[in-house]
């Protein structure tokens, strides 16, 4: 929701490359303020079962250290894209670069069409340069793919860890 609420903080950057009117942004800003502000009352009110998952919300700390995160690793995203465009011959600005993180997060959730990668950077960011912007989705989606492996690594290192510890406890 994090995330969401950031993307629609920052889709005024795709009012221009894909003419997208300009109160779009201010309405997906205020929906996304009324979901996180709903979750918040629910996580309130409601303590048990499928929404304890969502137990974070209800202080403060861990709030602040969720966004945090949230917002490090848009930025380290955004980062990512601006590097992979301008190494590829794209000359991206840093809003090119967060409009194309906005638009393949969108494109990605349509069940049919240009999914992630080559043909949706050139979808987002238009023909002019169109072997640059292939070459850069590409590569997109190849650092995505091993940032999601190393992800999974460190998350099953983390999950079988503590259990490697405990049975040598255990044993001794």
């Amino acid at each position: 929701m994090i995330e969401a609420a950031l993307a629609a903080i920052c889709s005024f950057t795709l009012v221009r490359p894909l003419g997208v009117p300009w109160w779009i942004p201010l309405v997906c800003f205020v929906a996304m303020a009324a979901v996180i502000g709903g979750m918040q009352r629910v996580a309130h009110h409601r303590t048990e079962g499928f929404w304890s998952g969502i137990a974070v919300l209800r202080g403060m700390r861990g709030r602040t250290w969720i966004i945090a995160l949230v917002c490090v690793a848009v930025v380290l995203q955004i980062a990512r894209n601006w590097l992979l465009l301008n190494w590829s011959g794209v000359d991206a600005s840093v809003l090119d670069s967060t409009a194309l993180l906005i638009g393949l997060a969108v494109v990605g959730l349509f069940p049919v069409g240009p999914s992630l990668g080559a043909a949706a950077a050139v979808l987002i960011l238009g023909t002019n340069g169109v072997a640059a912007s292939a070459a850069a989705g590409t590569l997109l989606t190849a650092t995505a793919a091993v940032g999601a492996v190393c992800f999974a690594s460190w998350a099953l290192v983390d999950r079988l860890w503590p259990r490697t510890a405990t049975a040598g406890a255990a044993a001794a």
